[in-house]
C-alpha cells in the first residue's frame, strides 16, 4: 500500500541521484509527512506548475523499502511490470489498483528494429485465424505529435558554429523543403518551431547555395572538417548523407558519426560532435514539455548550448511558472522560439506524421503523451 513516506523518498531520491529534471522541485523549501496519508509541501514562492511536476513521469512514485531496479519497476498504475528484457517489456493488469481496473489482463511490447520508425502495430495475437486474416488489412489512426526533428550545434565545442555566418550558411544549406521534396513522404511537413500548429504558419523562402558558399567563406572556414553525429537509424543516416552531399556543393566537408541509442546520455556526444541531427518528441502537457527541454539537463539543447545562452533562457523563463494566464506564458514562448530563430542556435527541420495500425477488433484506442496509447482503457471486441 502507497503511503506518504513513499513520497516522500520519491523526491529525495530525485535530488540524491541528481536526477535531470530535479529542476522542477527546486521551489520546494521543504516537505513534512502528515501521517501516512497526507504530506505537506512548503514553497519558496508561487508555483501554478507544482501539480504539472508532481504529475510528471519524473515523478513516479517508488516504494521506499525496495531497492530500484529499472528491470523490475515497482510502481503505482494500472499495471505492474511482469517482464523486461532488451527485446519484450510485458504488463500485466494490477488488481489492487487504486481506480478501475484495466481492461486488459496482459500487454507485450516487442522492440522491432526493423520496423518503420514512424510506425507502431498493435496485434491481437491470440485471436483465431480468420481474424488475423483480417489484421493485415487493419485500421490506421494517423497523428502527429508535439515537437520536430532539427539540427543543433554544440556551442560547448570550440569550432565554426559560435561564427553566426556559418550558421546562417548551414540554415540555406539545411533547406526544409528540398528535403521534404526528395526524401521525406506525405508523413512529414517543414518545421519552423516545435509546435506543428505555429509551423503551418510560417513562410519557407527559397535558399541559395551561393548565397550559403559565400557564408561560409564570411565565417573564415578554410576547408576544416566538421564532425555531424547522428542516431544509428535509417531515416537519420539518410539526412545526413544528404546533407553531407549539399555541404559538399559549397566546399563544406562533413564528416558523418552513427552513434547508438544507448549513447544518448554519454558525455561523448558533447566532446566530439559539433553538430547533431536530432529530435525532440513533447508530452501532451506541451507547456511542461516546453519547460524540460529548455530546462532538462538531459535534453540536447541543454547539453550543447552554453552557460551565457542559458542564462538568456533562464531570463526569459523566470516568471514562467509563477503566470495565471496561458496567453502570457505563451508570449514567452514565442520570444524563446524567436530568438533560436533569429540566431540560428538550431535549425528547426521536420514534424513527422506518424502511423499507428490496429486490429479493427480493438476498441478505446486514443493518442497520448510521446504517441502512446493508454493501453488501461482499451479493449476487444469479440
Amino acid at each position: 500500500m502507497m503511503t506518504s513516506r513513499d513520497v516522500l523518498h520519491t523526491l529525495q531520491r530525485i535530488w540524491d541521484v541528481r536526477s535531470p529534471s530535479r529542476w522542477q522541485y527546486e521551489d520546494i523549501e521543504r516537505a513534512e509527512l502528515v501521517g501516512d496519508y497526507a504530506i505537506t509541501f512548503h514553497l519558496r514562492r508561487p508555483n501554478r506548475f507544482f501539480l504539472h511536476f508532481f504529475s510528471s513521469v519524473t515523478m513516479s512514485i517508488l516504494p521506499w523499502n525496495v531497492e530500484f531496479s529499472g528491470r523490475a519497476i515497482v510502481g503505482t498504475g494500472p499495471f505492474r511490470m511482469a517482464a523486461c528484457t532488451d527485446q519484450v517489456l510485458v504488463l500485466e493488469a494490477f488488481d489492487d489498483y487504486f481506480r478501475e481496473r484495466a481492461l486488459l489482463d496482459r500487454v507485450e511490447l516487442w522492440l522491432i528494429p526493423e520496423m518503420t520508425s514512424g510506425e507502431r502495430q498493435y496485434q491481437l495475437p491470440a485471436l483465431e485465424e480468420a481474424s488475423a486474416q483480417k489484421e493485415q488489412t487493419g485500421n490506421q489512426l494517423a497523428y502527429q505529435e508535439f515537437g520536430c526533428r532539427y539540427l543543433i550545434f554544440n556551442f560547448r565545442r570550440p569550432g565554426f558554429q559560435h561564427h553566426p555566418s556559418f550558421r546562417k550558411a548551414m540554415r540555406l544549406v539545411y533547406d526544409r523543403r528540398l528535403l521534404m521534396r526528395q526524401w521525406m513522404n506525405s508523413h512529414a511537413a517543414p518545421a519552423d518551431s516545435f509546435l506543428p500548429e505555429k509551423s503551418k504558419q510560417a513562410r519557407y523562402p527559397e535558399t541559395s547555395l551561393a548565397e550559403a558558399k559565400a557564408l561560409l567563406e564570411e565565417s573564415g572556414y578554410a576547408g576544416e572538417t566538421i564532425q555531424l553525429y547522428f542516431c544509428d537509424k535509417q531515416e537519420d543516416r539518410e539526412v545526413a548523407s544528404w546533407l553531407q552531399q549539399r555541404c559538399e556543393e559549397i566546399g563544406l566537408q562533413l564528416s558523418l558519426h552513427a552513434y547508438c541509442f544507448s549513447e544518448t546520455l554519454t558525455r561523448r556526444l558533447e566532446e566530439e560532435a559539433d553538430m547533431l541531427i536530432a529530435a525532440e518528441v513533447l508530452e501532451k502537457d506541451v507547456e511542461w514539455g516546453l519547460l524540460r527541454l529548455f530546462k532538462d539537463e538531459g535534453t540536447f539543447l541543454y547539453r550543447f548550448f552554453n552557460w551565457e545562452q542559458h542564462e538568456l533562457l533562464e531570463e526569459h523563463l523566470r516568471d514562467f511558472v509563477r503566470l495565471p494566464e496561458e496567453a502570457e506564458r505563451a508570449r514567452i514562448i514565442d520570444r524563446i522560439e524567436q530568438l533560436i530563430r533569429d540566431e540560428n542556435w538550431l535549425l528547426y527541420g521536420f514534424h513527422k506524421q506518424k502511423e499507428a495500425r490496429y486490429h479493427p477488433a480493438l476498441k478505446g484506442l486514443s493518442i497520448e503523451s510521446f504517441g502512446w496509447v493508454d493501453f488501461s482503457k482499451l479493449w476487444i471486441r469479440r
